[in-house]
């Protein structure tokens, strides 16, 4: 097998690492057409909301920023507001069952991993050119506590 599961398993960490901590925006703006529009990158020449999602917390926070003169955002009529926000409220609760998604499936492969490092007496990872080598006791029982702390934070508890 050309990737140890040792391997897997520090690539799932690291990348469980930047997902559990990361947060996420989207920018919600009006198109020249009229229609709502939400993407990854802000427009440059007209107003933005900015939608930060924490995935650490079910909290929406919304900051309102403008375009690089620093005109104030357009205000909608009480419906059209009341449309946008329930808009900007789909889209943050599909995100929070998108992380919790992500979160669900790194906690089943943490545990996992965490079977496979308490159950083998020698780890193996790739070094830089290719080669493998084993974890010292010490490097395992880190990579044991490290995997531990995953489990608590992607699992809850």
């Amino acid at each position: 097998m050309k990737y140890s599961v040792s391997f897997v398993l520090f690539a799932l960490l690291l990348a469980l690492a930047a997902t559990a901590s990361a947060d996420s925006y989207t920018y919600k703006w009006t198109a020249n057409n009229g229609t709502t529009q939400y993407t990854q990158i802000p427009p440059t020449d007209r107003p933005y909301t900015r939608v930060k999602i924490s995935s650490s917390s079910s909290k929406l926070l919304k900051q309102q920023s403008s375009v690089a003169e620093n005109k104030p955002a357009l205000s909608e009529d009480a419906s059209a507001g009341e449309k946008a926000l329930a808009e900007t409220e789909a889209v943050a609760q599909e995100e929070k069952v998108k992380i919790a998604q992500q979160r669900a499936t790194a906690c089943e492969q943490a545990k996992k991993n965490l079977v496979i490092m308490e159950s083998r007496p020698r780890i193996r990872i790739p070094t830089s050119n290719g080669e493998y080598r084993v974890l010292s006791n010490e490097e395992k029982q880190t990579k044991i506590k490290e995997t531990k702390q995953i489990i608590l934070d992607a699992c809850g508890g």
